[in-house]
């Protein structure tokens, strides 16, 4: 059973930030968008025999055609840096989704391991098996990471249709039928968050008397008791699709086949840490009859 000391600081979410070299990358970009837009846009020098013929020798080594052959020269290195800068801000957005889903997960955990479920009494939780509270974990993570997933067929996630049906059902209940993307998006999606993300519940050591070290986390493994308010470390790791070609590569860890074909991913890991609830919140018979 982990131990932690009353003196740990437990903030209520302590996430990383997006990594600093996608940041100055970022700038970059924009710094060489800038200056090539500026370059294509600069002023020409005004002509002051404009419309009037000149020899043949000023024709044949004149600057006709020279802000074309500028122009094509320039237009590759600002599309890369175009690319560059929509691939870096997909990044960014599917950073804050992970580093959201790793908050759910976080939050989920600390309201399921007070409960009581077979196998799993109050404040303990199966980290390293079959679980029923690591279960709710899990999908609360799934679902959070869900807008930033690609997608792939397949329908081995049970969590797709059920959720697809949901949505159906919603829609019906204001009588109106169900968009495309229910049926042509969100099971997709929902199969790569389920295949694409791992969450782990963590153990947390103590640094010195008022620090807590988030560093290096051991992973927990099977039947762990938490006591009130000890934190709960959760990780989570999202292999995020990376979908603008030609610059891609420059990000990826590794290649995979989705839906539109050959891609590539990168693998965004944040944790969520909260204190764990610790009180079984059942509720007591009331003393006196309630009114309907």
């Amino acid at each position: 059973m982990p131990h932690f000391p009353p003196a740990l600081p437990t903030p209520i979410c302590a996430l990383a930030g997006v990594p600093s070299q996608w940041l100055i990358l970022g700038g970059a970009c924009m710094l060489g968008l800038m200056g090539g837009m500026a370059f294509l846009l600069r002023a020409s020098p005004a002509r002051a025999d404009k419309g009037v013929p000149r020899p043949l020798w000023q024709r044949l080594h004149g600057e006709n055609g020279t802000a074309t052959i500028e122009f094509a020269l320039v237009i590759p290195i600002l599309l890369f840096f175009l690319l560059m800068l929509i691939q870096i801000g997909m990044l960014m957005v599917g950073y804050q989704f992970v580093q959201h889903a790793a908050f759910r997960a976080a939050r989920t955990a600390i309201v399921q391991i007070p409960g009581n479920q077979p196998g799993e009494p109050v404040n303990q939780i199966n980290a390293g098996g079959d679980s029923g509270k690591f279960g709710f974990i899990n999908t609360a993570a799934r679902y959070a990471v869900m807008p930033a997933c690609g997608e792939l067929d397949g329908a081995t996630s049970a969590a797709g249709p059920v959720l697809a049906d949901g949505m159906r059902q919603y829609f019906s209940a204001y009588g109106q039928g169900a968009p495309k993307w229910v049926d042509n998006l969100l099971a997709a999606r929902t199969e790569y968050a389920a295949k694409k993300t791992r969450v782990k519940l963590l153990n947390a050591s103590r640094n010195g008397l008022d620090a807590g070290d988030f560093s290096q986390l051991p992973e927990f493994s099977g039947m762990v008791t938490y006591g009130p308010k000890d934190p709960v470390v959760v990780q989570v790791e999202h292999d995020m699709n990376l979908s603008v070609p030609y610059v891609r590569k420059f990000f990826q860890d590794g290649t995979q086949t989705t839906r539109a074909g050959e891609g590539a991913y990168t693998t965004i890991t944040t944790r969520g840490i909260l204190s764990n609830e610790g009180v079984d919140m059942t509720i007591q018979p009331p003393p006196f009859p309630r009114s309907n």
